[in-house]
């Protein structure tokens, strides 16, 4: 894979989720509907594209990709998961006396909103980690594979899967909270993929943890 197919593939995905938002905002669609509408616009069209570049370019398939793996990887997965949305959760109860919100610090949503995330959860949980788990744990670190260690480009595709989920650079303890845990997430699913050689106990800790953190605002 060339870095000319990956821009080729994240731009047709892009101009349908323009026009789909397009379309949505014409409708005057809510915004919250409008969101989750171009989100799965957008990872349905990068999966699509993904599948037919693959059987044109000799790509690994998506089903190699995500071949199965032992019970035992899916439960460290899961483990995983649960240990960094654990050490989120006790250090927000640490800095709740000065008015922090951790619910907010992870996702943007308060508890307020709770009933917005039953619509959000499909997405989250399923179909977002899955197409972000191949681009950052499959095909950027391919790429990056080829210049430098698998470690290094581990470690620089964490980072930027990191970066690639909000501005971090205002909201205080806010930021470097939602920063932290993102890069151990980015981490921990980069030590699952090059370890399995699959990217299937990289979705279930992605998977998991949105779904870990959705249950948390739940219940306020």
């Amino acid at each position: 894979m060339t870095i000319r197919d990956f821009v080729l593939l994240s731009g047709i995905a892009l101009l349908a989720t323009i026009v789909s938002v397009l379309v949505c905002s014409a409708l005057r669609v809510p915004r919250l509907p409008l969101a989750l509408i171009a989100e799965s616009v957008f990872c349905v069209c990068f999966l699509l594209g993904y599948r037919r570049m693959a059987r044109t370019r000799g790509w690994r398939t998506l089903a190699d990709r995500f071949a199965p793996v032992s019970g035992t990887a899916i439960l460290a997965a899961v483990v995983c998961a649960a240990y960094i949305v654990g050490m989120h959760y006790l250090l927000f109860r640490l800095l709740a006396p000065l008015g922090i919100p951790r619910a907010s610090a992870s996702t943007g949503f308060s508890s307020s909103a709770r009933d917005q995330l039953l619509a959000v959860v499909p997405v989250a949980v399923l179909l977002a980690p899955f197409v972000e788990e191949l681009i950052f744990r499959g095909m950027l670190i391919d790429w990056l594979r080829q210049w430098v260690s698998k470690w290094a480009a581990a470690a620089l595709s964490s980072l930027l899967f990191a970066l690639a989920h909000a501005n971090y650079f205002h909201g205080g303890v806010l930021a470097v909270v939602r920063f932290t845990d993102t890069l151990l997430l980015g981490i921990g699913a980069s030590i699952f993929a090059i370890r399995c050689g699959s990217l299937r106990p990289s979705f279930i800790v992605h998977a998991a943890y949105n779904l870990l953190v959705a249950a948390l605002i739940l219940q306020g």
